[in-house]
């Protein structure tokens, strides 16, 4: 592993139900779904986060057990593995130490790296670097939580013309962000259809229309629900736009939990998310 990898520490999304800290200490450690592979058992750094990045409990992790049954964060019981603690290291942040990490995170039982110098999220590829979101581990090849087939983003929206307005603005969109590697297409079986597009690093699937009419935002609401039924775990939904919908339907997609990303007159894209 690249020299980097070794300044990492973990940080896992525990639930806010209270008492449900205790339950670590019995333990003896943390429950996950999948192996964290850039964590160095014997001496990497865990961070056990509650709501708003809370850092409720630390720990030196002694070991990795599993894959075996575990109940994880969310109360869903399947196969997985304990970051076993160190023996006494278990502690509820002290003096000098950080209280808080600032992930943006999408699901309780989510985990991801950080860099535990600087205490910010890193994302890791190939190569590490600043990012918000760490998808899980592979486990035994195949990404966890995450039932459909997926294809790297190439160009435009798979099943249609390049020249169609949705294609030109996922293009758009990709070639702004700069990231074109965090970008996938899903294949929906039962569906028999292509997401438009998935962003791996926010863990978001995005439907893209070319108008911004009441009637083709709620058709793209109702898409977006559906085609989220396909994922065990359930990602965030975003509708990218060419143009920014208006007061009132920025109101809609916020009561949906839907955010909204749109062109601006600059080229730029906004993000109802990020405001």
């Amino acid at each position: 592993m690249i020299k980097q990898m070794q300044n990492l520490g973990l940080a896992v999304r525990w639930n806010d139900t209270p008492g449900s800290i205790a339950r670590i200490a019995r333990l003896g450690g943390v429950p996950v779904h999948a192996c964290p592979k850039h964590l160095r058992p014997g001496r990497g750094l865990v961070a056990v986060v509650q709501r708003k990045g809370s850092i409720a409990r630390l720990f030196e992790c002694i070991s990795i057990d599993g894959p075996r049954l575990v109940t994880l964060a969310d109360g869903s019981i399947r196969k997985g593995y304990v970051l076993k603690a160190r023996k006494n290291t278990l502690h509820s942040p002290g003096l000098g130490e950080p209280d808080r990490l600032s992930y943006r995170w999408h699901a309780v039982g989510q985990f991801g790296y950080f860099d535990i110098q600087k205490w910010r999220a890193v994302f890791v590829t190939d190569r590490p670097r600043d990012g918000e979101y760490l998808p899980e581990e592979d486990t035994d090849g195949l990404p966890p939580y995450h039932s459909p087939p997926r294809a790297p983003y190439n160009c435009g929206i798979p099943g249609r013309p390049r020249g169609a307005p949705e294609s030109k603005l996922v293009d758009d969109y990709v070639r702004w962000i700069g990231e074109p590697e965090r970008f996938e297409h899903h294949y929906l079986q039962s569906a028999r259809l292509y997401t438009d597009l998935f962003d791996r690093s926010r863990w978001r699937l995005i439907e893209a229309k070319a108008t911004t009419d009441r009637v083709v935002l709620r058709t793209a609401v109702g898409q977006l629900l559906d085609y989220r039924r396909f994922y065990l775990r359930h990602p965030a939904i975003a509708i990218l736009l060419p143009q920014n919908t208006g007061k009132a339907g920025l109101a809609y997609l916020g009561a949906c939990n839907v955010a909204a990303i749109w062109r601006t007159p600059a080229g730029r894209f906004s993000d109802s998310n990020r405001r």
